[in-house]
């Protein structure tokens, strides 16, 4: 599977937000979150994204009696969103990205209390295939991070904040690839046979007979009758006589 297959997912959670450093967690009370993500899928456990998120604290109260009012603290977030997923492969669907344990790390800035502050957040939850959508809890540690005498009328000048709440994914199925496995090869002994070339067959000659031509009469001569020659005989030898008997 390659990063095209992977998906762009979106989130959505909503959330019970308070604070957990004192005197803050008396200046302001336990408020509420909500927030909406998108991010691109880069492998099967990574994935980089940006969330909007925003948020209020309840009004708490004083802690001097000559000490300003604190009123509500609201705020609006915005994160780059580093997001992990340790165990991939523990998840039933191996195409869903967004179900199974997940952590996410976010550096943000954010308008509270009408300032420009830093901020970061890190986070955990828990993902439930739920058909086309996922579901389940998840909890947010949050640092304002405040500098100078942003937030010194409130005796303090950092804001810790813990959001348990329910995120909801959607959009996050990877695109399964078609992969073609290669023909299996068979190899099978090769008989060794010799070669054998073939005989052309002669085209079958055909005997036509062949009809016997008739010349005109008159075009025939007679044959001539050829006497044979004549033979000189040899002449005859004179009789020899016998000699005499000796004596």
């Amino acid at each position: 599977m390659t990063i095209d297959d992977e998906p762009w997912m979106g989130t959505v959670d909503i959330g019970i937000e308070g604070v957990v450093n004192a005197p803050m967690s008396r200046l302001f009370y336990p408020g509420g979150s909500l927030g909406v993500g998108v991010y691109r899928s880069l492998a099967d456990g990574v994935a980089l994204g940006a969330r909007l998120r925003a948020g209020f604290l309840a009004e708490g109260q004083r802690i001097h009696a000559e000490a300003e009012h604190p009123g509500v603290l609201d705020y609006v977030m915005l994160s780059a969103v580093v997001r992990l997923r340790p165990f991939p492969s523990a998840v039933a669907d191996p195409l869903r990205r967004a179900t199974g344990l997940y952590v996410e790390l976010a550096p943000s800035i954010a308008v509270a209390d009408e300032q420009l502050v830093g901020a970061y957040w890190i986070s955990a939850g828990y993902g439930f295939d739920a058909g086309p959508v996922t579901i389940g809890p998840s909890l947010r540690f949050t640092h304002f991070i405040q500098s100078g005498a942003q937030f010194e009328r409130f005796g303090d000048d950092q804001v810790l904040t813990l959001t348990g709440g329910i995120e909801i994914g959607f959009a996050d199925r990877a695109r399964e690839s078609l992969v073609v496995a290669p023909p299996e090869v068979v190899e099978e002994p090769i008989a060794m046979e010799p070669a054998v070339t073939p005989i052309e067959e002669a085209p079958a000659i055909v005997e036509e007979p062949i009809a016997p031509v008739e010349l005109p009469a008159e075009t025939v001569a007679p044959a001539e009758t050829v006497a044979p020659p004549e033979v000189e005989s040899a002449p005859e030898a004179p009789p020899v006589e016998a000699p005499p008997p000796a004596e």
